[in-house]
Formats: structure tokens, C-alpha cells, sequence
């Protein structure tokens, strides 16, 4: 999901040609929705944001297990994250604290 200032600051508009992989949900007028899926319909607003560290994906990580585990969720997959993905870079696999969720961070 994207807002209509991350869209026109990415360049998706009414006119802007579709990604060659992925989709961009439009409106009947061509206008995007905001909904972005998949391949590389959403890489042009991942470029605008500033980068994260590994130490902030793993502070991330820890409060987002410790939601998961009060509603007793041990199992979340996030899709079009994982090894071999284009745009992508090395990954590997931490243990954050007492959590019982896993989650690959990228590095």
C-alpha cells in the first residue's frame, strides 16, 4: 500500500506504463489505487524509503514477536522477502530475545 504523495513521488500515475512484472491496482480512470503487488510493481516506492539497519530490523522484529506471542501466533511469513530475490540483499536468519517467532532479516 502506498499513499497518493509516495505514488507521485515514485512517478506512478494515471500515464505511468505498468511494471513488467507485478501489478499495479488501478482505478477506472487509470488513477492508481495505491495497492501495489507483487514483483516489481512496488519497488519504486522501496526506493524512497531510507535504509534500515539490521539492528532496527531486529528491534522491529522483537516488538513485532512479542504482539505475535500474546495472541499466541507463532508462525508469520512475509511474503516477497527470502533468499534469491532479485533487488535483494544477503539474508540470514537471527534469533531475536526470547521470541518464539523466526524471521530472515535482510542485511
Amino acid at each position: 500500500m502506498a499513499n497518493s504523495v509516495a505514488l507521485q513521488m515514485a512517478g506512478i500515475t494515471a500515464t505511468s506504463a505498468d511494471p513488467v512484472s507485478g501489478t499495479v491496482v488501478r482505478l477506472g480512470d487509470r488513477t492508481p489505487s495505491g495497492v501495489l503487488i507483487e514483483g516489481g510493481a512496488p519497488d519504486p516506492v522501496r526506493r524512497l524509503l531510507p535504509p534500515v539497519s539490521q539492528a532496527q530490523q531486529a528491534d522491529l522484529l522483537a516488538r513485532q514477536c512479542r504482539l505475535y506471542n500474546r495472541r499466541r501466533i507463532g508462525v508469520v511469513r512475509d511474503p516477497g522477502r527470502g533468499h534469491g530475490l532479485p533487488g535483494r540483499g544477503g539474508v540470514g536468519c537471527h534469533a531475536v530475545g526470547d521470541c518464539a517467532v523466526r524471521r530472515v532479516l535482510d542485511a
